[in-house]
């Protein structure tokens, strides 16, 4: 049984096709939500969701707007006992505008499960305050790990960290689906696996295929999709999306 985590960029192409995307992913059953607040220098990502993203800001889309869209989201979930859980990805810049304790606040009265920002370091918590902020508004803040990432770096993370989700890169670079499996994916989820043993292990960056999400499903408890959807989107259209999510997630029905 494939797991799933999907994204998809507020206000990217429009903001109701942004949505009428997310009703596709809740109907279709996927386990996961990322909802991206578009930012003018998304440095994680490669050229397809940065593209996204400048669309999306010459749309009008805004944090507060991206909030509400999960907040709608969030009660078409409760109504329909649905148990996808909704993250917010941005990046730090957005939560530091918006303000730490406020972000925190909206996001979680909006519904969200938590966060991924991938330039909010651990090492500035003490400054920013953003982990214990999430924390206190019972958020999980998602980690995102790289290969690269050392034994020491990991024990650090998850020391001020627990988290019970976690990202893992399955390569070095920026987002973007790509031909190729990367190697050593075993060694390295159980690698992570020793610092985060209760949480649920995600493999993202570069998934492109079903057999893709079959093989990262083998080591992890989910595979990440997102530049995939963006560029089915884009040429393809909501059917087209529909049609190669719901071959991935058919299993779970």
């Amino acid at each position: 049984m494939s797991k799933l985590m999907t994204h998809i960029v507020a206000g990217y192409p429009t903001e109701k096709i942004s949505e009428q995307l997310i009703d596709i992913m809740l109907e279709l059953g996927t386990d996961y939500i990322e909802i991206q607040i578009p930012f003018s220098d998304p440095i994680a990502d490669g050229p397809t969701l940065m593209a996204a993203n400048t669309k999306a800001l010459a749309n009008g889309m805004t944090p507060t707007k991206a909030i509400e869209l999960l907040r709608r989201v969030s009660q078409k979930i409760k109504a329909n006992n649905a148990s996808t859980k909704m993250l917010l990805m941005t990046y730090y810049n957005i939560v530091h505008a918006m303000g730490v304790e406020k972000f925190c606040a909206e996001a979680a009265a909006a519904g969200a499960y938590g966060f991924i920002i991938p330039d909010m370091p651990i090492d500035e918590e003490p400054q920013e305050q953003f982990y214990a902020s999430a924390q206190k508004f019972g958020l999980t803040v998602v980690p995102v790990i790289s290969p690269l990432t050392t034994e020491s770096r990991l024990a650090l993370i998850a020391q001020h960290n627990p988290a019970e989700t976690v990202y893992c890169m399955s390569r070095t670079g920026t987002t973007g689906a790509k031909g190729d499996l990367p190697k050593n994916l075993e060694e390295y989820v159980t690698r992570v696996r020793k610092f985060f043993p209760n949480a649920q292990i995600g493999l993202g960056f570069g998934v492109a295929t079903k057999a893709h999400v079959e093989a990262f499903t083998q080591y992890a408890d989910f595979a990440i999709i997102g530049s995939k959807v963006i560029k089915l989107l884009e040429t393809d259209g909501l059917d087209g999306v529909k049609k190669f999510l719901a071959d991935i997630l058919a299993q779970k029905k």
